[in-house]
C-alpha cells in the first residue's frame, strides 16, 4: 500500500532545503503519479483510487509495463446513465469500480 504524505521540498533564498507539510492537491497528484511509474517493477496490480483524467499519462506508462490497472472512484450523489471517468482513462483500467455516495451512505461508520 502506498501511502502519500503531502510534503514539499524546496530551496529558499539562502540556498537552504527547506520542507514543508503544505502542498496543494495537483502537487499530491504529481507526487502519487511519479511513485506509481517508480515503483511499477515492484508490483503487478496497481489500484488507483481517483478518477482524475490527470493520471493517464502515468496510467499508460504503468500499463506498457505490463502491469494490471484497476481504478476505483468515489462520486457524489446516484449512479448516472453514463459513467464518471474519462474515456481514455477507462480505456486503460483493466478493471474499474465507481462507488456513489447514495451506494455508501449510511453503510460504513467512521470514528
Amino acid at each position: 500500500v502506498l501511502k502519500v504524505e503531502p510534503t514539499r521540498v524546496w530551496t529558499d533564498g539562502n540556498g537552504a532545503q527547506r520542507v514543508g507539510r503544505r502542498v496543494g492537491e495537483k502537487g499530491v497528484d504529481v507526487a502519487l503519479a511519479v511513485d506509481l511509474v517508480r515503483m511499477a517493477p515492484g508490483y503487478d496490480h496497481a489500484i488507483l483510487v481517483s478518477g482524475d483524467f490527470d493520471y493517464v499519462p502515468a496510467l499508460q506508462a504503468v500499463k506498457d509495463m505490463l502491469k494490471i490497472v484497476t481504478v476505483v472512484s468515489v462520486m457524489k450523489g446516484t449512479p448516472p446513465k453514463q459513467h464518471g471517468h474519462a474515456r481514455r482513462l477507462r480505456g486503460l483500467c483493466d478493471h474499474e469500480r465507481n462507488f456513489y455516495e447514495a451506494e455508501l451512505k449510511g453503510k460504513y461508520k467512521y470514528p
